[in-house]
């Protein structure tokens, strides 16, 4: 079997591709538990449709000749193949959940220092092809107790109005640069980020919009380039997952969502990995977007997902609520949230009323300097009724062991993960790391 697999893999013949269909349908009709390793896989003979039978008949792993990661060395070498089949070949193999083995050249006549020194630029889904929901969650938290140990170091995000609220210039949109230093990967970089309506919306796009810069830290060298909307999206998610963790000791949850968009979707995926959600009650202005999320979700929740027509039902019986939407109403009351629940207000405006944020028994932020003049408390803070002895702790505090998290029966938390530039980098920094290890990517020479 092995032998036929080589045969397959090092080659380009149609006819041979059928022969592993047909090896693979024998293995799958005969019901042979087995355990292949595909050794010396070709990245241009890689197909979806194939490796979908290879997993069932027992693929493990492929160890692809990837060679470099660089078009100069595979065409010096005559490899006949290029980068972009490279990316696809180890996409669908992550997306099978194959153990993804390359092999390199090391030390090509074309491999200079100069080209080696060249900026990674990363696409979304070479991203996407290199990480995981639970990684980032790993990622930020692990970022959150640097935070807590003073290792993390992350500004004030720095805002540009382009008519989000401001009346010039009227593009009904705002960017945000967010730099920072992480301790933990000796990394520093800087997101530039932001949302828009307006043009954009009428032209189909994303409301996100963002890319995340790196440096080497120690000689300020741009080591990468890549798109930062997943990313912002995931480690959004992640924010609040962890939050929970050092709020909530028990491992089940019950959760209540306003927002049923990509965001309310990435955060439920996050909570995922560390909770088992019992059940889930979402409100959504536009109904068919809540009845969409609750389908595309269901494998992340154990129990049902209810889609209620009321705002009030959302946060009746459950552990946690997330507000996750663009409102700019202070829609959640005071009334509406019970003893022993922690609210997430992870939207850009202030979403829960004065009184149930001037009520609650703790609040925790990611980020005190910055939550205090964005987000859930940037009014009251404005009016002097906030104030940096007001809050309890930080998700870091809670993350290094340095403050007490737990929720009890009889209090209610007020939790604002507002979101730093630090989990970007973070994450980001990790994902160019595998992605030059899987040789991912495209390269540019900026000097």
């Amino acid at each position: 079997m092995t032998d036929i697999e080589r045969t397959y893999l090092k080659a380009r013949i149609t006819a041979l591709e059928k022969k592993v269909q047909e090896l693979m349908d024998q293995i799958i009709s005969y019901g042979i538990d087995i355990d292949i390793i595909i050794q010396g896989a070709r990245v241009d003979t890689a197909d979806l449709e194939l490796y979908k039978k290879m997993k069932k008949a027992g693929v493990k792993a492929i160890n692809f000749g990837i060679e470099s990661g660089n078009q100069d060395v595979l065409d010096f070498y005559n490899k006949a193949i290029t980068i972009d089949q490279i990316k696809k070949a180890v996409y669908i193999s992550h997306k099978m959940g194959f153990l993804t083995i390359g092999n390199f050249i090391i030390g090509a006549p074309t491999e200079t220092i100069e080209m080696m020194e060249e900026t990674l630029l990363l696409s979304q889904s070479d991203v996407e092809a290199v990480l995981t929901v639970k990684d980032v969650v790993e990622i930020c938290d692990r970022t959150f107790v640097g935070f807590g140990k003073g290792t993390t170091i992350c500004p004030t995000k720095v805002g540009l109005d382009l008519g989000e609220t401001a009346a010039y210039p009227p593009y009904e949109g705002f960017m945000n640069a967010m730099p920072a230093y992480v301790g933990w990967a000796d990394s520093a970089g800087i997101k530039w980020a932001g949302g828009f309506f307006g043009e954009r919306k009428k032209r189909g796009l994303p409301y996100v919009t963002a890319l995340i810069l790196l440096i080497d830290p120690k000689i300020g060298t741009f080591t990468a380039v890549m798109e930062g909307s997943l990313i912002t999206n995931w480690r959004t998610g992640a924010q609040a997952a962890i939050g929970l963790k050092y709020l909530r000791k028990n491992r089940t949850v019950k959760l209540g969502l306003y927002g049923a968009g990509m965001q309310g979707r990435t955060t439920t995926m996050a909570i995922s990995t560390i909770f088992e959600i019992e059940e889930m009650t979402v409100y959504d202005l536009h109904r068919e977007a809540g009845l969409k999320f609750a389908e595309e979700m269901e494998t992340f929740v154990k129990g049902k997902i209810t889609v209620v027509d009321a705002p009030a039902a959302a946060a009746q019986g459950v552990d946690a609520i997330i507000t996750v939407t663009q409102s700019k109403e202070k829609f959640l009351k005071n009334a509406w949230v019970e003893p022993g629940t922690v609210v997430f207000a992870m939207g850009s405006y202030q979403e829960c009323d004065d009184e149930f944020i001037l009520a609650a028994d703790r609040i925790v932020v990611d980020h005190v300097g910055q939550c205090l003049h964005r987000g859930a408390l940037k009014e009251l803070s404005e009016a002097g009724r906030i104030t940096e002895q007001t809050i309890y702790a930080t998700i870091g505090d809670l993350a290094a062991g340095k403050k007490s998290g737990d929720v009890s029966q009889n209090e209610r938390i007020l939790c604002v993960p507002i979101g730093t530039g630090a989990m970007d980098i973070a994450v980001a920094t990790i994902a160019s790391k595998r992605a030059r290890e899987k040789g991912l990517g495209g390269h540019f020479k900026f000097v």
